[in-house]
């Protein structure tokens, strides 16, 4: 892979991720009460959880560590394992609510 490439990855994961964490922001700080009901609770959850899973994938997968900093990719990966369950257990809520609400 050239070094072309690997910049772009960086760059568009980067883009991604502060775009969804400023739009989850924006959708905190709402003042309206559309966003509160508990289907955007759970669409914030799914997505600080996925925002967590693409920080922890990063800290794995694009770094080469050498052995003295194991450390560094065994938190990445329970970060990203910890973001991936948490984001598909925020979107079975998603489903089961809008189930209910049927």
């Amino acid at each position: 892979m050239t070094l072309v490439e690997l910049i772009a990855k960086d760059v568009v994961d980067a883009t991604f991720l502060f775009g969804q964490t400023y739009l989850i922001i924006l959708l905190i700080l709402s003042k309206n009460t559309f966003f509160r009901s508990p289907f955007f609770y759970f669409f914030i959850w799914t997505g600080i959880c996925g925002n967590i899973s693409t920080i922890g994938y990063i800290l794995t997968v694009r770094f080469p560590l050498p052995l003295e900093r194991a450390w560094v990719f065994k938190t990445g990966y329970m970060l990203s394992s910890f973001g991936v369950t948490g984001a598909t257990l925020g979107k079975l809520f998603i489903v089961i609510h809008r189930y209910v609400v049927i």
